[in-house]
């Protein structure tokens, strides 16, 4: 496995040579025909910030919920062909409908979950839950 995510869309050498021949799309066009936001997140002092990219998504289309642990961001982004006689030689843009999930801690506070979206950028932020106070040492007398 590796850490550093591979970039390119310029079809390899290999890929060109066998581009009318072989059937199948390659890795670069499976990729570009699936649409999966992509989301940082951080943590601050009070709990978890999640920032996904949603260019050219609406509001409308888009649903945060939290259940069984999990925090889950679902949507669609449409097409949205303008004439119907327009001829497309090449899309690359992405576009369908989509899932992300992610497990949340036990120190998240699953009822504090509040999302904004804002010019293509969706922001969920989660609360820590207050820590548990250790329990206060109490002397027990000896009778």
């Amino acid at each position: 496995m590796s850490l550093i995510r591979r970039t390119s869309t310029m079809p390899t050498l290999w890929e060109n040579l066998f581009e009318n021949v072989w059937p199948w799309p390659t890795t670069d066009e499976i990729e570009m025909m699936t649409f999966a936001p992509r989301v940082d997140i951080k943590e601050t002092d009070k709990g978890m910030l999640l920032t996904a990219e949603l260019p050219g998504v609406d509001k409308k289309d888009v649903k945060v919920s939290v259940h069984d642990g999990m925090l889950e961001i679902t949507g669609e982004h449409k097409f949205e062909d303008e004439q119907e006689r327009d001829k497309y030689h090449r899309i690359e843009r992405r576009y369908g409908k989509f899932v992300r999930r992610f497990a949340l801690g036990e120190e998240l506070d699953a009822e504090s979950v509040d999302a904004k979206m804002d010019k293509g950028v969706l922001t969920i932020e989660l609360k820590k839950l207050p820590e548990p106070k250790a329990p206060a040492k109490k002397e027990i007398a000896i009778h």
